[in-house]
């Protein structure tokens, strides 16, 4: 899978975001194999999401998106 699938993965699949967003960090771990079922965990501290998606082979993907405040 093209790294940037998981950029859609993951708005694909949130509420609506608190503001713009102000900083992205990503961690490819390990590719994900065409075919491969993928499942997506996420949390939210503040204006923060933490994201982790995992593959049968563990972790193929870790991303943190920080939001301003809204506008």
């Amino acid at each position: 899978m093209n790294n940037t699938r998981y950029f859609d993965m993951v708005e694909d699949h949130t509420p609506p975001t608190p503001g713009p967003l102000r900083e992205v960090q990503v961690e490819f771990v390990t590719e994900a194999l065409l075919g491969e079922e993928l499942s997506v965990h996420w949390g939210v501290r503040e204006n923060t999401r933490y994201f982790c998606g995992i593959g049968s082979r563990g972790t193929c993907f870790q991303m943190r998106l920080e939001y301003a405040d809204g506008i």
